[in-house]
């Protein structure tokens, strides 16, 4: 086995695919994370980048711990030919108070009249603002100080309406309750939406850094009512036990089954093109992945599956995946193997 590619997943039962409760709107986006990884989930290939620190994914959500120093789409994201956009997602905020972008589109909103920004702790600790720059001002709503400082999961919503004016032309909600409007800011002045970047959990990956959780993160091509948001975290489906995409580490992206490299072992393109989206193994003994064992027991049904592609075949069997130990027998112990020989899968 010369490569693993893109990712394997443990499942107890069968794969499951499925979308969070909500609108039968068109999605733009929307990033479940979770088994999807950085993928998007609608289907219009607006995948995400990250860097190596500061941005884990896990527990079917992504946690920002402050030193990220990238996080959003690869490719700028093109809202520019969308009349109305309900942007929502779920938050949990870390003790901290500092001021942290959660979204914003484009590298600086205030300077890009048609883009939106939403952060916290910008004007008072645990105070969501959710913001649209217009033509000659902006359009901006803000939650009660400490609403987001209790350390639970929230739902947040901006809700973006070209048919309205005014203060009514956006609308931010919490825990699906509109939030008053800012002292000031309801300009009348309708700017189109922009194609730019979509910068999470920082400002163009330059400074005020947010940290804490996200998840659902979903962009929709309708001023969306609250009872079509998202009602609840999708989270990983309960009978995943483990998932390693592979996206650039070894980290179990539903869990804490987390892999150690042995030998030499080394990150490569994916099968979608991606950076660092694969592992590659020469062959050598010696060289393989180990993860954490997953609790896996019983007799219950199982399914595991993976992406293989093998630089050259052989008469000998080539281990891509096995669980269990060396015992000296004729599965070496194993519980499961998936091997293949000359082209077969064993």
């Amino acid at each position: 086995m010369r490569r693993i590619n893109a990712a394997m997943r443990l499942l107890v039962g069968a794969v499951v695919c499925g979308m969070a409760i909500g609108s039968s709107a068109e999605v733009v986006a929307y990033w479940p994370f979770g088994m999807n990884g950085l993928d998007d989930a609608s289907g219009k290939g607006h995948t995400l980048v990250k860097s190596a620190a500061g941005v884990v994914l896990g527990n079917g959500a992504v946690s920002l711990d402050g030193t990220q120093t990238q996080f959003g789409t690869a490719l700028p994201l093109d809202l520019s030919g969308y009349s109305n956009l309900t942007v929502e997602f779920w938050m949990r905020v870390a003790a901290t108070t500092s001021v942290g972008v959660i979204i914003e589109h484009t590298e600086t909103f205030n300077e890009n009249p048609g883009a939106f920004l939403i952060d916290v702790n910008e004007s008072a600790a645990g105070q969501v603002i959710g913001a649209f720059r217009t033509g000659d001002g902006y359009n901006l709503d803000a939650t009660p100080a400490d609403s987001a400082s209790d350390g639970q999961w929230h739902h947040v919503a901006l809700v973006i309406d070209a048919s309205k004016t005014g203060s009514e032309r956006s609308a931010l909600y919490f825990d699906g309750a509109a939030q008053p409007t800012y002292a000031g800011f309801a300009s009348d002045a309708w700017t189109a939406f922009r194609n730019g970047y979509l910068y999470i959990g920082s400002r163009a990956n330059q400074g005020l850094n947010f940290v804490g959780d996200l998840d659902d993160i979903r962009i929709s091509d309708a001023a969306l009512a609250p009872g079509e948001f998202l009602q609840a975290r999708s989270d990983s489906d309960a009978r995943v036990v483990a998932y390693w995409p592979f996206d650039g580490n070894v980290e179990d992206a539903v869990g804490s089954n987390h892999g150690t490299l042995y030998g030499n072992v080394t990150l490569t393109t994916g099968r979608k093109g991606d950076v660092d989206g694969a592992y590659h193994l020469d062959g050598s003994k010696g060289d393989y992945i180990r993860c954490v064992t997953p609790g896996i027991t019983g007799s219950a049904a199982r399914t595991i599956s993976l992406w293989a592609k093998a630089d050259a075949l052989s008469t000998s069997v080539q281990a891509l995946v096995a669980y269990g130990e060396d015992d000296g027998s004729f599965f070496y112990g194993r519980r499961f193997e998936i091997s293949l020989k000359t082209g077969n899968l064993v």
